[in-house]
């Protein structure tokens, strides 16, 4: 028998016998199961070694181990179900099948990327596998079992490691948002600077503009008064060398008439 939600096929279930129920003295509700029952769960259970010569119990050891009989309560009655043992035909295979792409469909498996529900339903559908494998060898169906817990170790490492980065990426991202923020700030107390440092250049810039203005007229001014100047200077000068020149030509008059009379 198979569980609708699962693909490994299981027995039918077992009832062992009822559970006898009773209020502990700290309020919590305790179960008891005689003597009996838990031979025959030992029985179900069937606690042996691997390397056991005995074929069926090899058989058993490896069927628990892929999927451990299940347990529970019903109406005071305490019920297990262990995973089948008998032999898969064609149409088990087929209707097995049928089943796991049910699955796929019915669960919405993603077909790509990470997954858990595929990987679920493909672990069940591995373990079925074995399950048939090991009744019809066991020596195959151990190698197969160490190679699935080989393959579970590989993917808990994996994902161990992918906790691990997740974790490491998600410090570095805060880390970074912390540092974005900081450089967020800064950038802003420095574009509110450089906007105060334009304002001042624009003011500097307008205050040199009007020294240079000031400073042009002033020196237009000073110019002209220097060439007014100079051009007064120089007429000065030549009046007064035309001035010089005709006394210098009268005192020579003077001495020639001088010197005419006393030759007289």
């Amino acid at each position: 028998m198979a569980s609708a939600k699962c693909l490994v096929l299981y027995e039918e279930p077992y009832r062992l016998s009822k559970v006898e129920t009773k209020v502990g003295p700290t309020g919590i509700l305790l179960k008891k199961i005689n003597n009996e029952n838990v031979t025959l769960m030992h029985k179900f259970l069937n606690k042996t070694d691997i390397n056991d010569d005995n074929t069926s119990t090899q058989i058993s050891y490896i069927l628990n181990k892929i999927a451990p009989p299940r347990q529970w309560t019903k109406d005071g009655e305490l019920w297990i179900q262990t995973i089948s043992k008998n032999k898969s035909t064609r149409e088990d295979v087929a209707r097995l099948t049928n089943r796991f792409s049910e699955q796929l469909r019915l669960r919405q498996a993603k077909s790509i990327g990470i997954c858990y529900i595929r990987r679920e339903i493909y672990g069940e559908l591995l373990d079925e596998l074995i399950r048939q494998i090991v009744i019809d060898c066991p020596d195959r169906g151990k190698i197969l079992l160490r190679l699935k817990d080989e393959v579970n170790m590989t993917i808990k490492a994996y994902e161990t490691l992918y906790k691990h980065s997740f974790n490491f990426g998600k410090k570095r991202e805060e880390k970074a948002v912390k540092e974005l923020d900081y450089l967020q700030r800064k950038t802003s107390l420095l574009e509110n600077e450089i906007k105060k440092l334009q304002s001042e250049k624009i003011a500097l810039q307008r205050k040199i503009s009007d020294i240079e203005r000031s400073n042009y007229k002033l020196r237009s001014t000073e110019e002209f008064c220097f060439t007014a100047e100079s051009h007064e200077l120089r007429n000065k000068f030549k009046r007064m060398k035309v001035l010089l020149d005709c006394r210098e030509m009268n005192d020579n008059e003077n001495n020639n008439e001088k010197g005419t009379n006393e030759s007289s």
